[in-house]
């Protein structure tokens, strides 16, 4: 959990934001279905509120949203 983390947290400061997500992922929008996202969107979806996603924040949400 903490290598897929640090994939977004790339400068080490122990949490990322949805800059550092799009800079991960690529430098083009997401395509979500029908509707088109912006990152910013993905991320106050996923962590409504956070402006900065900690590993706690991230291992919660994998955690609560990813199981078989």
């Amino acid at each position: 959990m903490l290598e897929a983390f640090n994939f977004f947290d790339r400068d080490s400061k122990g949490y990322f934001t949805w800059q550092d997500y799009k800079a991960a992922i690529c430098d083009h929008e997401m395509s979500l279905g029908a509707s088109h996202a912006s990152f910013e969107d993905v991320i106050e979806e996923a962590f409504p509120g956070r402006k900065k996603i900690t590993f706690e924040d991230f291992n919660d949400f994998i955690l609560e949203n990813c199981r078989y």
